[in-house]
């Protein structure tokens, strides 16, 4: 099963497959209720089931619009449950409802502290702040729940860095 998306017990004890063949997974999260949320990045859209693998709902698609998607990669869910989404082509992180209603998109394409240039992956950190790797500027972005940037982190040095992936470890 290419491309299959398999769920396991804490234990490690094989639950179930999922049914949907995915092109290409970018990124999954688990929100409030136990649904699983799937990223397929070359569908550009985002799947949802609940813990049983019921299908639930699809959303999104290919497009610069508002809720619409170029590449989708990384996603989380924060704690009024919202799923949050990079939007790698687009340059931008999308907000969602539970349902898969756009809120918001914060970010456009450059190197300025605000802007972000091919997003790959985030990490949701206390109080719905997020961590947002920006590979195109070789940084790592700090969001807070209001959808602005905080802080960004980088190497000291000149050297080429593209951070693909960042997790947030709580203490």
């Amino acid at each position: 099963h290419l491309n299959a998306v398999q769920v396991f017990s804490e234990k490690g004890e094989f639950v179930m497959r999922l049914a949907e063949r995915f092109e290409r997974v970018g990124g999954i999260a688990v929100d409030k209720e136990n649904n699983i949320i799937i990223v397929d990045s070359n569908q550009h859209k985002i799947h949802k089931y609940n813990e049983s693998g019921k299908f639930l709902r699809s959303f999104g698609g290919q497009g610069r619009s508002n809720g619409l998607f170029q590449d989708p990669q990384g996603v989380c869910v924060d704690t009024k449950n919202r799923i949050i989404v990079v939007d790698r082509r687009n340059n931008r992180v999308q907000v969602f409802s539970n349902l898969g209603r756009h809120l918001r998109s914060m970010g456009s394409a450059g190197n300025k502290e605000d802007q972000i240039q091919d997003p790959c992956s985030i990490s949701l950190e206390f109080h719905d702040r997020f961590f947002v790797t920006d590979c195109g500027n070789g940084r790592v972005l700090l969001f807070d729940s209001s959808g602005s940037v905080r802080r960004s982190f980088c190497l000291a040095d000149s050297s080429p860095w593209r951070p693909t992936s960042v997790v947030f470890n709580p203490p």
